[in-house]
């Protein structure tokens, strides 16, 4: 797991535990994923999944992640941070 990916974790694991960071995670993700080292360029929305709906969410392709690279899944396993 990648560095990125376990500062996401983090975030996730501390918004399902603490009602609060949840609710500041909701009004103001930029600045909490600053504040967890996260950097995001531009304006950051929280889509929250319920039960009876699920969001997929297609990132930007990394830099240099190249075609032939793609092919082969093992080479990225860090472009999807979460699993359902």
């Amino acid at each position: 797991m990648s560095e990125h990916s376990k500062k996401v974790a983090k975030v996730l694991a501390k918004a399902w535990l603490d009602p609060v960071a949840m609710k500041r995670l909701r009004s103001d993700p930029k600045t909490v994923l600053k504040e967890a080292g996260i950097h995001a360029p531009g304006e950051v929305r929280v889509h929250e999944d319920t039960k009876d709906v699920s969001h997929f969410v297609i990132p930007v392709r990394p830099a240099g992640v190249k075609d032939e690279n793609l092919k082969d899944p093992s080479m990225h396993p860090d472009l999807c941070c979460t699993l359902v």
